[in-house]
């Protein structure tokens, strides 16, 4: 099977700003407008396709969920117009609060799965989820851990997924349980 679809999925703090800025960045060089305006090189817009949909009026909007807890909240984009209220889940109570086994026990995970699963159903199963997510904080270490775990048991790993975890810096680290946080998230990565 090919797989020509990517659905970008981005948890906690991190994993979102990563993951924003990579998007954003993506339209604006291909010179998508804000309101989700194809390019107008058709070329370009069909090599889009690999990361947004197009809506029936024609514009596209990115192939993006973002997952993140109250306390912080999603990032803020040019594009921000585009994502519809259903791409962005936000985790009601403080789970992962610096905290990864916390974060493991978020009630959101199987909601993403579920999520997850309708989009590349959609796709025609042609996708593959890439995750971004944080390992030196509470949620996105938890949570992307257990999202990984998760869909792979759910789909019998028929749903690949490419993680793209980011590293805590031990010079910058802002809680003293990152180390701990990293070490308990890598092998799942």
């Amino acid at each position: 099977m090919a797989f020509n679809k990517i659905l970008v999925l981005s948890m906690g703090q991190g994993g979102n700003g990563v993951a924003t800025a990579f998007i954003d960045n993506l339209l604006k060089v291909c010179g998508v407008g804000n309101g989700g305006e194809a390019p107008a090189d058709a070329a370009l817009t069909e090599a889009l396709s690999i990361f947004c949909d197009r809506q029936s009026n024609g514009r596209l909007r990115p192939r993006h969920l973002m997952a993140a807890t109250e306390d912080h909240p999603f990032p803020a984009s040019a594009y921000a117009g585009l994502y519809p209220a259903e791409a962005k889940i936000v985790e009601s109570e403080q789970y992962g609060q610096d905290n990864h086994v916390k974060g493991r026990s978020a009630p959101t995970i199987q909601e993403l799965v579920r999520m997850v699963v309708e989009r590349v159903k959609a796709l025609n199963g042609e996708c593959v989820v890439w995750l971004f997510h944080a390992l030196g904080g509470g949620y996105g270490s938890g949570a992307g851990a257990s999202f990984i775990r998760e869909l792979s048991e759910y789909t019998d790993g028929e749903v690949p997924v490419v993680s793209f975890p980011i590293i805590p810096s031990p010079k910058v680290s802002d809680t003293v349980v990152e180390p701990y946080n990293f070490i308990l998230a890598l092998p799942t990565v």
